[in-house]
């Protein structure tokens, strides 16, 4: 009797029906809030409404944001792969950030705040 793996059978490194759904329709959304907010969402006048939202945004939404940087997708990935092959040396990263982030809060916000 002969023994398949995933990665032997041929069904190894194919996009079967569920991939092209979820990967279309995630296509279709972003194509959706675009043609959305292109043709009725309202209009940015000025720079400052472009790049800073009008500055009518509250901390949630930026929040979020950042947390979408810092966390993508290719992270979730890589990152098992790295402390994988290289150790657990990988969490001195995680306390650098947290230091640099302490760092950017009390010293540069400030700073660009008052610059308004």
């Amino acid at each position: 009797m002969e023994v398949t793996t995933p990665a032997s059978s041929s069904y190894g490194h194919q996009f079967t029906w569920t991939d092209y759904t979820f990967f279309g329709g995630m296509l279709a959304m972003s194509t959706i809030i675009g043609i959305y907010f292109g043709f009725f969402g309202k209009k940015q006048n000025t720079a400052s409404e472009y790049l800073m939202g009008g500055k009518r945004m509250h901390a949630i939404p930026i929040a979020a944001s950042q947390v979408a940087c810092q966390i993508s997708a290719t992270t979730l990935l890589a990152v098992p792969a790295d402390i994988y092959k290289f150790g657990a040396n990988y969490m001195w990263l995680s306390v650098s950030t947290l230091l640099v982030s302490i760092a950017v809060y009390k010293i540069y916000l400030p700073v660009f705040y008052n610059l308004q």
